[in-house]
């Protein structure tokens, strides 16, 4: 009788047991099934925003009317709870847009640097102001592409004991220049001149000093633009920028090779970077831009001077053996008062992109791109000549047919607004 009692009791046990076992694990299947719900509703939300943020971004891309800075916030559906936030603003020559779409707690943005692309076949090599002069080709000279030359053309010379060594003077089609050269959109020397008087309120002013007490200073283009303000004469060295970073000082800068900066830009008077230096930036100068020997710049720099009221020569060089990707420039208010400014391209250096001269250029080097100057001017040790060159090349056909620059509106030339490259939100 006992022992028919205690296997009742256990036989309870048991049951129990099971029943605790059989309600935990219905439990754990509830509870799974309603955490993956969530996710699942998250992760569609998630691509839902993301294609939100690309119509936000086409959106940019295709509308030219709006004025910069530009902010607004959108719906894109009626329907729909998700909002984008779409801001477009100049970074340096280009644009900056950002989108951002916010749901709840959740947010996914985009922030890309755009310009514009010049259709593959308009591509122009050369554009070279009617100024009544011919130009002249001697030694290994090689011009290959789209070339707008003075009505005067083109012909042979000799420089320097160097003859034309090439069966073409111009390897493409010529055709007609104009007496001034095509010009840039206002809105860029507006934007660029404003850097160099005054800071954004908006941005958040550091010196030097803040600046060094990091090994590696980095600030996302979703967060406030950092101005570091330096003094007049400063010699950088060990340090390493990256991302939403404007450097600037009215005085001289001295970028040692030790430095490493990418995306920033760099405002002064005058400056210099150190022999072998490496970087992805964008530096403008009102007076000198130097750079020494074995220099690289990644792709989209730009190096560009910035014509003010004063009537100094500003100069630009690049030394032998520096390469360089993305943008030349020279930027005026009116581009119709003569420039004294000389850009010059040493020997054994290249540059990959697009130079725009307004005064006079020097070219030693390589062209991968496209060349839009008011003169040449080369110098020999027995004389200077105006619109020669020897023994350097232009060639548009060897520039990536994904370079993405400014625009300049040649008449007939297909141009569209591209993206340049994707910055880390």
């Amino acid at each position: 009788m006992k022992r028919t009692k205690m296997l009742k009791a256990s036989s309870m046990v048991y049951a129990l047991f099971v029943v605790t076992i059989l309600a935990i694990i219905s439990g754990s299947i509830v509870l799974s099934s309603y955490y993956y719900n969530l996710q699942l509703i998250d992760y569609t939300q998630r691509i839902k925003q993301q294609s939100y943020v690309q119509s936000g971004v086409n959106l940019l891309l295709e509308e030219n009317s709006f004025q910069l800075p530009y902010k607004a916030t959108r719906k894109l559906f009626e329907d729909e709870q998700s909002e984008i936030q779409l801001s477009k603003r100049w970074w340096g020559l280009m644009e900056l847009i950002t989108v951002e779409s916010v749901w709840k707690n959740n947010s996914v943005g985009k922030v890309y640097l755009i310009g514009i692309k010049d259709k593959f076949n308009d591509r122009i090599s050369l554009y070279l102001k009617d100024n009544n002069r011919s130009l002249s080709l001697s030694g290994k000279t090689i011009i290959k592409g789209n070339a707008y030359l003075p009505k005067s053309g083109v012909k042979r010379a000799y420089v320097d004991g160097k003859g034309f060594a090439g069966s073409k003077l111009i390897d493409g089609d010529v055709l007609e220049s104009k007496s001034e050269l095509p010009k840039l959109n206002k809105k860029l020397y507006e934007n660029v001149i404003s850097n160099f008087l005054s800071t954004n309120i908006a941005d958040s002013v550091i010196t030097l000093e803040e600046l060094n007490k990091v090994a590696f200073f980095k600030n996302g283009f979703s967060s406030k633009t950092i101005v570091v303000q330096l003094p007049d004469q400063t010699r950088l060295n060990q340090l390493k920028v990256t991302g939403n970073v404007i450097l600037k000082s009215k005085g001289t800068l001295y970028i040692e090779n030790t430095c490493a900066f990418k995306d920033v830009l760099i405002y002064a008077k005058k400056i210099v970077f150190k022999q072998e230096f490496e970087g992805k930036l964008q530096a403008f100068a009102s007076d000198t831009i130097l750079v020494e020997k074995d220099c690289k710049f990644g792709y989209p720099s730009v190096l560009c001077l910035v014509k003010d009221e004063s009537n100094i020569r500003q100069y630009l060089a690049i030394d032998k053996g520096s390469s360089f990707v993305g943008t030349i420039a020279q930027l005026s208010s009116d581009v119709e008062v003569k420039s004294n400014a000389l850009i010059r391209i040493e020997k054994e250096s290249n540059v990959e992109g697009l130079i725009y001269s307004l005064g006079q250029l020097y070219l030693g080097g390589a062209v991968f791109g496209s060349v839009y100057t008011e003169t040449f001017i080369l110098s020999t040790p027995s004389s200077i000549y105006e619109n020669h060159l020897l023994d350097a090349e232009i060639n548009s056909l060897k520039l990536n047919k994904a370079f993405v620059g400014i625009d300049i509106p040649v008449e007939n030339k297909v141009s569209t607004k591209e993206i340049v490259c994707e910055f880390e939100w």
